[in-house]
This record gives C-alpha cells, sequence and structure tokens, in this order.
C-alpha cells in the first residue's frame, strides 16, 4: 500500500470540510474587520473635509461677520442631514455655518477612536 497523503482516509469528508467552513468563516470576519476599521477612516476624513470647508468659511468672512451669520456650505448641510439619518438621529438642517460646525464635531465622536473598553466590539477584534 502506498504511503501518499490522502486527505479523506486521513481526517474524514466530514472533518475537512468542517475545516473549511471554519477557514471562510475566519476570513469573512476578518474582512468584515478590516472593512469596518477602513470605513471608520473614511468617515473621520469625510467629516474633517467637512469641517475644513466651515472653517474656511469662517475665515474668509468679512471682518464684523460672525460665524452664525454665514450660511453652511450645501454640500456640507447635505452631509450633515445624512449622517443624521444614517445615525437614527433627528434630522434637522444646520442653519449656519456655526452650528453646522457644532453638528460635524457631534457627528465625528461616532467615528473617533476609543479606549478598549469603550470601543465597539467589532473594533476590538
Amino acid at each position: 500500500m502506498s504511503r501518499s497523503f490522502d486527505h479523506l482516509n486521513l481526517v474524514g469528508i466530514g472533518v475537512y470540510s468542517h475545516v473549511t467552513t471554519d477557514m471562510v468563516r475566519m476570513r469573512r470576519e476578518f474582512v468584515q474587520r478590516i472593512a469596518a476599521e477602513r470605513w471608520r477612516r473614511y468617515m473621520l476624513m469625510v467629516l474633517d473635509a467637512a469641517i475644513g470647508q466651515c472653517e474656511r468659511r469662517n475665515l474668509s468672512a468679512r471682518d464684523r461677520v460672525r460665524a452664525s451669520d454665514l450660511a453652511c456650505p450645501e454640500l456640507v448641510a447635505d452631509l450633515i442631514e445624512q449622517l443624521q439619518t444614517e445615525q437614527g438621529r433627528h434630522v434637522r438642517r444646520p442653519s449656519n455655518n456655526f452650528e453646522a460646525l457644532d453638528v460635524l464635531f457631534d457627528l465625528q465622536r461616532r467615528y473617533m477612536p476609543l479606549a478598549d473598553d469603550e470601543a465597539p466590539e467589532e473594533w476590538r477584534r
């Protein structure tokens, strides 16, 4: 009898398929964790860009114009509405640039990295 490796006779069909299923499950979980982290970083980048637009609008305003008198950029207002909807919050369009900055900083907190004991389960792995 030959001593060549035969995985069917060595471990049986059931064990082999179980190992394959576990490998697929582990790979899927790994990809989900990576995707969640990349999405979190991407959203932080988008929110940073929106905050930058509002801050540039404040800095480019004429003297004696308050941030509460400046209109919020349309794209930033749309982003705020979309994120409020996704997070299940009360949807309210910011009335001015000052309010938009407050809302953006509040929305940004959801995507900020936390201490390990405060982080959602999918980020701790």
